[in-house]
């Protein structure tokens, strides 16, 4: 499998190379999300947005190191007027700042907070990655079980489809049983094509996501043992280690931190700046043939005095931003806060819905059996044993539904806390 060029910082956080995967047989969750993080292109999108903040960065830092520069001018007119340089020079400057009473700290504490958020950025990504193939994991596992009740459903009637016509002949059942029957056949192997189409629709994701075109080799035990190995036990936990792992919180954090500093470095911008700025240069007057060497080292202090409401305004702009930032880390904190604890208890309420429709699975199961006997006795009409046994079916269905609905819920909160890409 070819990886994409651009995503040499997707690939950090893997747990198994490619190379395992494709040794393997089939496909482990870990594997999954190991290879879609080395496919998904929003990784490379958010690596290469690290790159470009620790680019600009460099650039902060660079004000910092010797800045050299090479000139050359030629003039008519007379001698040292305006800068006091001769007419004619080449060479070149030399200059280093020395002082500026904090802006340039403030300036690259500023860049290395935008460094982090995008860092954080690019977790949030990898962690959305993990999420989405986690959960297409969990669609073909639900799909999976889905196709194998299906499929006995449609095995038990092929066994009554297959004596009907003895039982029709001893006058066991009816030709209105037989033909219900019949239509039930029918309909379970309908309702095996459809499960067999999600299932196929499930694993095309999953090939899509990870590149891989191996099967599913591990089962509800192993994706159950993933997912408790990273969710705490309480919802206070789970709201504490979202607070302090969240993605987003942590890149509204660093952005507040940039912005603070953004705000200090405007209150600073009339500050002066000084710098030691050395000069050497060949010159001559009126293009006369005879050259001079010439050097010059000097203090510069420089300061903007007054810009008819620019560093104003640009300090009021720093503060309004720095607010709205504060008002985003609390509004994003609140909003997750209300996320988890919507997602906790459906996670609740579906592990009893599950649990209730177990109950009537069973319910309905021990009515079956008992209208089938009472059938054998020629109490009951058949049809009465496949309502009963249309009943059990349906409530494996709704149980496998809503144990599926809890596990997607309880990997909601992983994703939410940042422990699936970790």
């Amino acid at each position: 499998m070819k990886l994409a060029r651009f995503l040499p910082l997707a690939c950090l956080p893997l747990w198994f190379g490619a190379s395992v995967a494709a040794a393997q047989d089939c496909l482990s969750l870990n594997n999954a999300l190991a290879l879609s993080q080395q496919q998904d292109p929003s990784i490379g999108a958010a690596g290469a947005q690290v790159v470009g903040a620790e680019a600009r960065l460099t650039g902060v830092k660079s004000d910092w190191r010797p800045q050299i520069s090479a000139f050359a001018q030629s003039n008519d007119g007379p001698t040292g007027l305006g800068d006091g340089r001769t007419n004619n020079q080449v060479g070149i400057s030399v200059s280093q700042r020395l002082y500026d009473f904090g802006r340039g700290r403030l300036e690259q504490e500023s860049a290395k907070a935008r460094v982090a958020q995008a860092d954080f950025r690019l977790d949030g990504v990898r962690n959305d990655v993990a999420t989405m193939t986690a959960g297409t994991f969990l669609s073909v596992l639900r799909a999976s079980e889905r196709v194998e009740a299906a499929r006995k459903r449609q095995a038990y009637l092929a066994d009554l489809v297959g004596g009907l016509e003895s039982r029709l002949k001893a006058n066991a059942i009816t030709a209105a049983e037989k033909n219900r029957i019949e239509a039930e056949f029918a309909l379970a192997e309908s309702d095996v094509i459809q499960e067999e189409l999600a299932l196929a629709a499930a694993q095309s994701d999953l090939r899509i996501l990870t590149g891989s075109a191996l099967q599913n080799c591990e089962m509800l035990a192993q994706f159950d043992g993933f997912i408790d190995a990273r969710l705490p036990s309480t919802l206070l936990e789970i709201v504490d280690r979202a607070v302090a792992t969240h993605p987003e919180i942590l890149a509204t954090q660093s952005e507040q931190t940039a912005l603070q500093a953004d705000l200090r470095v405007a209150s600073r911008f009339r500050a002066p700046v000084v710098e030691l700025q050395g000069v050497a240069a060949i010159a001559n007057e009126d293009f006369d043939v005879k050259s001079e060497t010439e050097t010059r080292i000097g203090i510069n202090v420089t300061a903007p005095l007054f810009g008819f409401g620019r560093h104003a305004s640009r300090k009021q702009e720093a503060a309004a931003n720095l607010q709205v930032a504060r008002l985003s880390m609390d509004r994003l904190r609140r909003d997750i806060e209300q996320q988890i604890t919507l997602v906790w208890k459906r996670a609740v309420a579906y592990e009893a819905l599950a649990q209730s429709q177990a109950a009537a699975r069973d319910s309905h199961r021990a009515e079956a059996h008992a209208l089938l006997r009472e059938f054998e006795n020629g109490l009951r009409p058949y049809q009465d044993v496949l309502q009963a046994e249309a009943g059990v079916q349906n409530a494996i269905l709704q149980e496998i539904e809503a144990r599926y609905l809890e596990r997607e819920q309880r990997l909601r909160l992983v994703s939410m806390i940042n422990a699936l890409s970790r």
